[in-house]
């Protein structure tokens, strides 16, 4: 896979390695890279016109976010998805999401509210265009709703499971005819969020969830599937 043309890696406020950790795992969340490529790290080292260095301490933070692994004389490679692996996630999410919504729900103030209805809006925006930002759009929205109500260690928790859910979500939107049942949903829970209605808000969550992978289940052992996971 090439690097695209358009990153800059010019040093400002982020570092090479910080630059390329973004640009890599933004390529494997996307699908760019596929289930178990082996990362070239010269020919990328090459295209993005640095060392190795920099390159490998990008991916050793991919591997520890559970997008990557290295093995001995080999390498890196993509973790390929599974049912298993989004078993396991989602059932993470599941345990912890609900409730860390519900505490956003409690602490939340009216420039909470503004912006996850803006990232909403910008979302359902993005759906529409068929672009790839729908993913981490899609992220940065339940992010939004947990931000209030929680510290900087379960924030960072809960981010890396949204991180590694993200693969899986793009996929399940790949289907168009649920991206008006998503956006719908996400109404739903944004305004029981606002509202402060929680038995509402948490079960809208746990269907959200729930529904989501069990059609992931489905999606990813169906040979007819589109492809981002094939």
């Amino acid at each position: 896979m090439s690097a695209p043309a358009n990153r800059s890696l010019e040093l400002n406020t982020q570092t090479i390695s910080e630059k390329l950790y973004y640009i890599l795992r933004e390529n494997i969340i996307s699908g760019d890279f596929k289930d178990g490529e082996p990362i070239r790290q010269d020919i990328l080292a090459s295209e993005f016109g640095t060392s190795k260095i920099p390159l490998r301490e990008a991916l050793a933070r991919l591997e520890k976010d559970g997008l990557v692994v290295s093995q001995a004389n080999r390498g890196f490679s993509v973790i390929a998805v599974s049912t298993r692996d989004a078993d396991e996630i989602f059932r993470l999410r599941l345990q912890l999401e609900p409730e860390a919504v519900l505490d956003g729900s409690r602490q939340a103030t009216k420039q909470d509210h503004a912006l996850a209805r803006a990232i909403l809006t910008n979302l359902k925006r993005e759906q529409r265009k068929g672009s790839v930002k729908t993913g981490t759009l899609n992220r940065e929205f339940h992010m939004a709703l947990i931000r209030p109500g929680v510290g900087d260690i379960t924030y960072s928790i809960i981010e890396k499971i949204s991180i590694l859910t993200e693969r899986y979500v793009r996929f399940h939107l790949l289907y168009q005819d649920r991206h008006e049942r998503a956006n719908l949903q996400h109404e739903q829970i944004l305004e029981s969020w606002i509202q402060k209605d929680y038995e509402p808000l948490k079960k809208l969550c746990i269907d959200h969830i729930t529904q989501t992978v069990e059609e992931l289940r489905e999606d990813i052992g169906n040979k007819n599937a589109p492809s981002i996971l094939k």
